[in-house]
């Protein structure tokens, strides 16, 4: 295996390994969130704003340390305020509501949509082809969604409806934030990128949080919320969001998202231990939901593979000059030409 082969595997376990620690923590942050704001009744917005307000810092001093000191370009400006806007802001604030409303697994199981979501926005935005596979997975997802939600609810429950829509919207905020990152990774290192969005979406956060300012009651937090609060500014903002940044910039968006299909169990075994919420039927809704996403998956990954391969009149012209020429700059060519599944 060749150096940058050796290097580009090493890259993609880094990757994997950077997912794989971000759905442990997201499982962790759902139940602690839950338990504190539910028990001590803190407001979710202000609660958000704390933990911007506490991470920016010390995303900016890691960013220091490991990237130097970088300023990001007047004309990056406004995309990472768009990053702080639904990454952090629409994001966090509408999962945190939603966790007031709905039980841990529920919220957890119906913000597995976010791949679809993403496929959604990538191929309304011309980045991606859309497909019948597509179409089969996004239906698989919704319905399974639906069936955990249970029609009653939707019909006689204002709060669970409330609760599933503001989950719904922070997977499309999550979804929109990884597309707008993926040109700036290009660019500039991940801890930098998440710091200044931090710092975008903490701007986001304190403005709406004026109509508190006499209403001193809604700042405090009790002991349980500033547990929690404490791990979502170093596990769920300092760590994970890095690691998303960086698995991010070395693997498709999808791929990204995707793999947060092993939080609902994570987060239901979690709620068993903690919370004590009771495993229902209507959790079997995850099997399409996760079928679904998988099928989104697997079509994206086919067509990749596929735009991948050089066209068949390509290789042949290449190789029929191979044979009258000894130009070494034609030998990688040919090499693909001749085995295009080597890696």
């Amino acid at each position: 295996m060749s150096d940058g082969a050796s290097t580009a595997l090493k890259v993609k376990r880094r990757a994997y390994a950077a997912v794989a620690a971000v759905q442990v923590t997201n499982a962790l942050y759902t139940v602690l969130t839950k338990h504190a704001v539910k028990k001590g009744g803190a407001d979710p917005l202000v609660f958000s704003l704390y933990r911007d307000l506490a991470a920016y810092p010390l995303l900016q001093l890691g960013a220091l340390a490991i990237d130097g000191p970088i300023k990001p370009k007047v004309r990056d400006l406004c995309r990472l305020s768009l990053l702080g806007l639904t990454g952090m802001f629409g994001n966090q604030y509408s999962y945190i509501l939603g966790l007031t409303l709905l039980d841990a697994t529920v919220a957890t199981v119906i913000n597995q949509a976010q791949p679809v979501v993403a496929c959604v926005l990538t191929a309304a935005t011309g980045l991606e082809k859309f497909s019948l596979k597509k179409l089969l997975g996004i239906l698989l997802a919704v319905g399974g969604a639906i069936c955990i939600i249970g029609p009653t609810n939707l019909e006689h429950s204002r709060d669970t409806l409330l609760g599933c829509l503001c989950v719904c919207g922070s997977c499309v905020a999550m979804a929109t934030y990884y597309i707008l990152q993926k040109p700036l990774l290009e660019t500039y290192p991940p801890v930098s990128i998440t710091a200044w969005s931090y710092l975008s979406g903490f701007l986001c956060m304190a403005i709406p949080s004026l109509q508190f300012y006499d209403q001193p009651s809604k700042f405090k937090l009790e002991s349980d919320e500033i547990v929690a609060l404490a791990f979502a500014v170093l596990g769920n903002s300092c760590l994970k969001y890095c690691l998303q940044t960086y698995a991010n910039k070395n693997m498709s968006v999808t791929l990204l998202t995707v793999c947060s299909a092993f939080v609902p169990l994570l987060t239901g075994v979690i709620s068993y231990f903690f919370l004590q919420e009771q495993p229902s039927i209507r959790y079997l809704g995850a099997l399409p939901v996760l079928v679904g996403v998988l099928l989104v998956v697997l079509e994206r990954e086919q067509s990749k593979g596929d735009a991948a391969l050089p066209a068949s009149e390509d290789c042949e012209a290449i190789t029929d000059y191979q044979e009258r020429s000894e130009d070494p700059k034609l030998q990688p060519l040919l090499q693909e030409c001749t085995d295009p599944a080597e890696e």
